[in-house]
């Protein structure tokens, strides 16, 4: 709002302005004004220019100048001038130098503006270098000095994003974004915001042309619980789940004027770790590996990776697909080497943040025999149990413990690689420790090798069967 203030005494003998040639009047001021325009109002006009001009007069700086000619109405031309609180100006009718250095200390008068803001006008100032203000009367034909003015304007801030009563899930991004304006050229504009009641943090500062929005965006990241801009903490502390916190964001000027504030309301949820279907199960006791199928999801949409524990030893890990289905199990040779007590097989789903969950399966291994044969798919063992010709004679060793009750079944055979291999039984032999004379001398495959089939049957034995290794030869 425009406001408009008379600076001339207001009758009687000081009746007339301090304006002449070399004359200007010494006032300040109780509060920062901008000064829009000014006009001079003469009883007895001449149509002669003249050029105003205000000065500082700590500095004895020109702040802006206006030539206007008096008339007999209230005519406003425009200027444009900020006035500080509380400092000494002069506003003249002369273009030359400001010599006047000395201050009264005393009010020659005052005008109160219809605003409030105090004019204390200290009296006349000379240009020619002689000590000023001079407080003597002056008896002259009344020219009234009219300025128009207006308060600092504070800045406003108009907000984009966020939306209000955002949930904000672990790795979610969080946007404040908008535009300030400030009609008043020149001023610095700062864009700040706060998280609940913590520090004031800097979103833009700029210099406004008085038209132009100044325009602001940050992004800032929920993770950890806290809300972070780039590496920097912006809230300090453990941000509370169900509760709403609050953004507020405002901007300021340099001439201490402050935009309302605005708010935004959200709440979080602390990171939550993925989800494995199905519940922890005991499967009892088995004799053959066992196989689960599971899928897993995370709720905060976090990548995560799957890991598989036999008793706590981790024996794979994978990127995870979320609702995929997978199932766990145990390898035939890692499943051979399980003692016959109880396991715990896990599943274990943990995202990039660390938070896991944990499905588990117990069992008991049981088995009434231990049964193999070579395995072929194995390239050194091919390799080693491969011939050129047809083997005659095998020497099986066995360090095993077999307890009375139990069975041992050995056989050999030395055309491995036929679709129907001639096994022989070997067991006594072995159990005698003696080699043994192969009777096969046919091949359908053309091909040689030796292969071993072990069984021993747990049969009525009540002590443990155990079977460390087994060694030989052949030729």
């Amino acid at each position: 709002m425009v406001y408009q203030v008379n600076l001339s005494p207001d009758g009687g003998s000081n009746r007339a302005t301090f304006f002449a040639t070399t004359q200007g009047t010494l006032f300040q001021t109780n509060q920062q004004i901008k000064v829009t325009g000014v006009a001079l109002r003469s009883t007895s006009p001449n149509g002669q220019n003249a050029l105003i001009s205000f000065w500082r007069v700590s500095d004895k700086s020109l702040l802006a100048r206006v030539w206007l000619v008096p008339k007999e109405t209230v005519e406003i031309v425009p200027i444009s001038v900020t006035l500080e609180p509380n400092v000494e100006y002069v506003v003249s009718g002369f273009g030359v130098e400001l010599v006047c250095a000395t201050s009264i200390g005393t009010s020659a008068f005052t005008k109160t503006g219809p605003d409030g803001t105090v004019f204390n006008v200290k009296g006349r100032v000379s240009s020619n270098g002689n000590a000023y203000p001079e407080t003597h009367e002056i008896n002259r034909s009344f020219m009234a000095f009219y300025i128009d003015y207006r308060l600092n304007d504070a800045p406003s801030v108009t907000l984009s994003s966020p939306a209000n009563n955002e949930t904000l899930t672990e790795g979610k991004g969080y946007s404040i974004s908008g535009s300030a304006t400030d009609i008043d050229v020149g001023d610095v504009v700062t864009i700040k915001y706060k998280i609940n009641n913590g520090t004031a943090r800097v979103l833009r500062a700029a210099d406004s042309d008085g038209s132009t929005s100044i325009n602001f965006s940050k992004n800032l990241t929920y993770r950890n619980k806290r809300l972070w801009d780039g590496s920097t903490d912006v809230v300090g502390y453990d941000l509370a789940q169900n509760t709403n916190h609050t953004l507020t964001v405002w901007a300021e000027d340099d001439k201490g004027g402050k935009s309302p504030d605005i708010t935004r309301t959200f709440t979080v949820i602390w990171n939550r770790p993925p989800v494995i279907s199905g519940q922890d199960k005991n499967l009892g006791t088995i004799s053959s590996p066992p196989s689960e199928s599971f899928s897993v999801t995370d709720p905060d949409g976090n990548p995560f990776t799957i890991e598989y524990y036999l008793d706590n030893q981790k024996f794979n890990s994978f990127s995870g697909v979320s609702g995929q289905t997978y199932t766990v199990t145990i390898a035939q040779n890692n499943w051979l080497r399980t003692s016959l007590k109880q396991h715990q097989l896990k599943i274990r789903a943990i995202d990039n943040q660390g938070a896991y969950s944990e499905r588990i399966f117990t069992f008991t291994r049981t088995d009434d025999r231990i049964e193999f044969t070579l395995n072929y798919s194995n390239a050194s063992v091919k390799s080693f149990f491969t011939t050129n010709q047809k083997a005659n004679r095998i020497l099986v060793t066995m360090d095993a413990v077999i307890p009375t009750g139990a069975q041992l079944l050995v056989r050999a055979c030395n055309n491995a690689y036929d679709a129907q291999p001639t096994w022989e039984d070997i067991t006594g032999p072995v159990q005698a420790k003696r080699g043994y004379q192969f009777t096969n001398t046919t091949s359908t495959s053309g091909k040689w090798g030796i292969n071993i089939h072990i069984r021993i049957l747990k049969g009525t034995a009540t002590d443990t069967v155990i079977l460390n290794g087994f060694g030989g030869a052949f030729d």
